[in-house]
């Protein structure tokens, strides 16, 4: 598969005003919402979208699209704070049919190098991004990107439950965790 990455540097979004007790809430810009779209549509072959985010300007700065679980995963800046969906397919095999279900996992990154100056905004950054994926499985927050493993995603989606227990995890080309291994 080929990988297709598109990047919009400095989206800006609307800084976090404190008027006397009224909180102004961040604005996430509509790329995210066109990345998500495109990511969860049967027509792409996305497997993730990451949005970068300026904690110390209340500011959602780039969002980033790819293929690949690996490719995702060196994506993430251990100087930034990034929120994101990764799609996991959830394959399931029997007698008379197989069946590909999508799987979206959300997670939020606070790269072990980001300052504490950016790390202020975090959870309002969060807050506004997590109102936008739709039909998300499980989500995960992570400082480091080796924290977000293959098997340690697949152990949370198979716990998360489903009628169908499937066979393999899928988290894209050549990236896959058999169920039976995570015993």
């Amino acid at each position: 598969m080929k990988c297709r990455i598109f990047v919009a540097a400095a989206i800006g979004a609307l800084a976090l005003q404190i008027v006397p007790g009224i909180a102004v809430a961040q604005t996430v810009p509509p790329q995210v919402d066109a990345a998500l779209a495109t990511l969860t549509s049967n027509k792409s072959n996305l497997t993730y979208m990451i949005v970068n985010y300026a904690g110390d300007k209340k500011m959602f700065q780039d969002v980033i699209t790819g293929t690949g679980f690996a490719n995702m995963k060196s994506r993430l800046d251990p100087k930034k704070i990034s929120f994101g969906v990764f799609e996991v397919v959830a394959v399931t095999k029997q007698a008379t049919a197989s069946t590909q279900r999508p799987k979206y996992v959300a997670f939020s990154f606070v790269g072990a190098n980001v300052p504490a100056s950016q790390k202020v905004g975090f959870l309002a950054g969060k807050a506004a991004f997590m109102k936008h994926p739709q039909g998300i499985s499980v989500s995960v927050d992570t400082v480091g990107a080796n924290d977000l493993t293959m098997p340690d995603i697949a152990k949370l989606l198979l716990n998360a439950g489903g009628v169908q227990k499937p066979i393999v995890y899928d988290f894209g080309p050549g990236e896959s965790v058999s169920v039976d291994s995570l015993k």
